[in-house]
């Protein structure tokens, strides 16, 4: 009978759905900077992997710029905060990926960001898995891709880790 009683909270928490409302945003912590498959910081806010098109737009204002690349997606470009927003081409018009521009000033908690050596890059994140001819180092599993120009950080990509998609 006490283990009946001791697992009432459990069973009336799943009953009642306790946390399925619970916001995204909460589960996904973007204090400064860029947060590796979950976000970043932008103008003091957070714009995270997810978050509708209307939200960045409102938080951004017009992108300077905006892409549509039919069968793969679209992108919108905000020259001026350093920051490229994709949405996949699957009408769902969430972010599905940011990219990190020249011009954005955000490190990673281990401090890589744009002008970053790829040396400090493997020093904070390992090898990853290269493309040599794109010149990019991606670490799925973080949530991060790099390109490099000239032997430094010329993009962060900030993706969904592997396990979240």
């Amino acid at each position: 009978m006490r283990r009946l009683i001791s697992m009432l909270p459990l069973v009336v928490s799943v009953l009642l759905g306790a946390g399925c409302d619970e916001d995204p945003a909460d589960l996904c912590a973007v204090d400064a900077g860029i947060a590796p498959g979950c976000g970043l910081t932008v103008a003091g806010e957070p714009v995270r992997l997810g978050d509708p098109r209307a939200d960045v737009a409102l938080l951004l204002g017009d992108p300077g710029m905006a892409s549509t690349f039919p069968g793969v997606g679209s992108c919108d470009v905000y020259s001026a905060q350093g920051l490229s927003v994709l949405y996949p081409d699957s009408g769902a018009d969430l972010a599905d990926a940011l990219i990190v521009l020249d011009g954005f000033t955000g490190t990673t908690a281990e401090g890589i960001g744009i002008g970053s050596a790829e040396a400090n890059v493997t020093a904070a994140y390992g090898t990853g898995s290269r493309d040599a001819f794109l010149g990019s180092a991606w670490h799925l599993d973080r949530g991060l891709g790099f390109e490099f120009g000239d032997g430094v950080v010329t993009r962060v990509h900030v993706i969904p880790a592997d396990g979240d998609e």
